[in-house]
């Protein structure tokens, strides 16, 4: 970890910074406390708004902050959209600030560092071009210690963890461990999943009426311990965790079918292509293939696809699908343990 002593100055800065953070919390806090019924009527008390009449990006921010205090998190909005998170940006500063202080380490500087980065440049440059800017941007860019690698988290044992909240509709999510994208299963995982969500579609949305919403996916962006998710929002979380796992039971019987992989493959693919029009998502799509193993993985994506095999992702399917943990959060009494099922524990059929 980097650790350089703060000069006078910077501790100034630190400082003072805890105490503008102080103040903005503080400051819609004691109006709150006060009579403030006139709030909404009154002028603005913005310089540019009196001078000109109209309102400076700011606008709005104190009473925003005010009405969210309040807990009314609609009105905090409309005076204005980034109202709410700013209590949230203060104590987080002031957390940060306090702890560099007490500690004479800057965070920043522990954690940005060459060997903890790398760039992706999508664009029409010249190396050498590149090159020169690098170098002129980023030469005094400590070295710093790369970051500790993670290891590889696999869930074995099923649970279920229960929430009970009064709410309209309850949230189920189940999650179940995943290859890693870089290995021989991660393409597979990646369709069969991709599969699994039409399936739960077609079954829990069009044919049910159960959700407006039902999800199935492989969360690649857990680059150590990559995951499957179920996801549903509904009013029947009983029937709709035994649909869920009457699905998933009958892809562990019969496999996907020869027409759903060739589906799915078509339509991953112009997906994926379609969404790398820009040169942000190019680099982005690099960048992560890089993090998980090379970015060579990116430009052999779409052969990694066509080469995919029912019995790859039926296989793969069967051996990542085995234990879930459930987190459910909704009325209690709409569900109980016996609820949370797991999958049968069965071979999959050779296909080819």
């Amino acid at each position: 970890v980097i650790s350089t002593s703060f000069t006078s100055k910077q501790k100034r800065r630190k400082i003072y910074g805890i105490a503008y953070a102080f103040i903005v919390l503080a400051v819609p806090y004691l109006i709150m406390l006060t009579s403030h019924e006139h709030i909404e009527s009154e002028q603005s008390l913005c310089p540019l708004k009196m001078l000109t009449g109209f309102p400076c990006p700011g606008c709005g921010i104190t009473k925003s902050i005010i009405f969210y205090y309040e807990g009314d998190l609609l009105k905090s909005l409309y005076y204005h959209v980034l109202g709410p998170f700013v209590p949230i940006a203060c104590i987080f500063a002031i957390l940060l600030l306090l702890t560099e202080l007490a500690t004479q380490k800057n965070y920043f500087s522990s954690v940005v560092g060459k060997k903890r980065c790398f760039l992706v440049v999508v664009g029409n440059i010249s190396q050498e071009d590149l090159t020169a800017k690098v170098k002129a941007s980023l030469a005094k860019l400590p070295a710093g210690n790369a970051a500790p690698t993670e290891s590889k988290m696999l869930i074995t044992q099923p649970s279920e963890n229960i929430v009970d909240r009064d709410i309209a509709t309850n949230y189920l999510m189940g999650i179940m461990s995943a290859p890693s994208m870089n290995s021989s299963e991660g393409i597979p995982m990646l369709i069969g999943m991709n599969i699994l969500y039409d399936r739960f579609f077609v079954e829990l949305r069009t044919k049910r009426s159960l959700s407006y919403a039902p999800s199935a996916s492989y969360n690649r962006a857990a680059i150590s311990s990559p995951y499957n998710q179920l996801y549903i929002t509904t009013q029947k979380p009983k029937e709709s965790m035994q649909v869920m796992i009457q699905i998933l039971d009958s892809i562990k019987l019969n496999g996907f079918s020869e027409k759903e992989l060739r589906d799915a493959k078509q339509g991953f693919l112009t997906s994926t292509y379609m969404k790398m029009e820009t040169s942000a998502a190019q680099s982005f799509a690099l960048g992560r293939a890089e993090v998980v193993g090379s970015y060579t993985l990116d430009d052999k994506f779409s052969d990694q696809v066509d080469a995919v095999n029912l019995s790859q992702i039926n296989k793969v399917f069967n051996d990542y699908t085995k234990s879930i943990k459930w987190s459910y959060l909704g009325k209690k009494d709409a569900v109980t343990k016996e609820d949370f099922k797991q999958t049968m524990q069965i071979k999959v059929p050779s296909k080819n």
